[in-house]
């Protein structure tokens, strides 16, 4: 990471944790303004206690349930946009959140902050994207060139093969008591080991993408996304902590 990138990312912690220091003490101080409403929802209720457990997926799922029964919900919008920038460090949807809750409320008196904390998402979403995203793009058409020689490789062996067995089929039989010399040997040439299939190939995460899209668009099936998160857990904190440009490793047919 370039000395540029460094010192955004590390202004970006610092700013927003002054940000949520402060939203911490105007929450304390307007905690009887909250609409009697949005604090009623059970789901609401559900998904803070989750949180308070540290299950914080489990807190993500009750919040998105919430918000499918009550979209307009925005206190949903504002505590899943906290757990997204606070404990997933997924810029994205914390700001997708951060900006619903100021749609639904735009009212609010935190408004100013949240727009800070918006705009500090921006600047740490600029700063983990890969300083050459041109050398990625590469990467994966060098590995592209290199399967389909792999896979030319593999074609002309199979027509070795075919020739040597129509060989075979064509040598006569020598009949018993026959005294005609055998038919001269046919020159075999053993084949050459087959080539080793690659074993995984490399994914570069687009925008939009989660786990579970990449595995419904390389094995067509989404219940397989467990397969590319634990062939990635060095590079991956959660499921969710994928980011565009980040190159990903796919086993072949989900092994």
């Amino acid at each position: 990471m370039s000395t540029f990138r460094q010192v955004q990312s590390t202004w970006s912690i610092y700013f927003r944790g002054a940000i949520l220091v402060c939203l911490g003490f105007l929450v304390l101080g307007s905690g009887c303004s909250r609409d009697p409403i949005d604090e009623r929802d059970p789901n609401l209720r559900r998904a803070r206690v989750l949180k308070n457990a540290e299950d914080y997926e489990g807190a993500v799922a009750m919040y998105e349930k919430a918000l499918r029964r009550k979209p307009g919900l925005a206190r949903a919008h504002w505590e899943l946009a906290t757990l997204y920038d606070q404990v997933f460090a997924d810029d994205i949807r914390a700001i997708y959140h951060y900006q619903k809750y100021l749609e639904l409320d735009p009212e609010a008196e935190r408004r100013d902050l949240v727009e800070d904390l918006i705009s500090v998402a921006k600047v740490s979403f600029a700063a983990s994207l890969p300083q050459n995203s041109d050398e990625a793009i590469r990467e994966v058409r060098r590995l592209q060139r290199e399967n389909a020689a792999l896979a030319d490789l593999l074609s002309g062996e199979r027509e070795v093969i075919r020739d040597l067995r129509a060989q075979l089929a064509g040598v006569p039989v020598q009949e018993s008591g026959d005294n005609k010399p055998p038919p001269p040997a046919v020159s075999m040439q053993a084949p050459k080991p087959m080539p080793a299939q690659p074993s995984e190939q490399i994914y570069v995460v687009q925008a939009g993408d989660t786990l579970s899209r990449i595995a419904t668009r390389v094995y067509n099936n989404p219940a397989l996304w467990e397969r590319i998160y634990e062939a990635n857990r060095k590079t991956l904190r959660s499921p969710e902590s994928i980011r565009v440009g980040q190159t990903l490793r796919i086993p072949q047919n989900g092994n």
